[in-house]
């Protein structure tokens, strides 16, 4: 897999990933209880450019719910749920 490096996708350096055997998993980390449309804006950017290579995006922040938050499969994830 080519994964991502900073003469292919340059303007995308500093996103968290997780590069798997199977495709990218992007990581956005937020501090806030409550998400809004630009905190996974980057995030649906690099996913409709990498096309197949992207399997999933968790933005992880202090709220309660699980849900999806965008296509492509883009989801909001409680920190509590990652440490119970």
């Amino acid at each position: 897999m080519a994964g991502m490096d900073r003469n292919r996708w340059p303007e995308f350096v500093g996103i968290r990933r997780l590069v798997t055997t199977q495709g990218i998993i992007g990581k956005e980390i937020k501090a806030r209880p409550s998400l809004a449309a630009p905190d996974w804006r980057p995030m649906r950017e690099l996913a409709d450019r990498m096309g197949k290579e992207w399997l999933t995006d968790l933005v992880v922040y202090r709220g309660s719910r699980l849900y999806q938050v965008s296509d492509p499969n883009i989801w909001a994830v409680p920190s509590r749920r990652l440490f119970t």
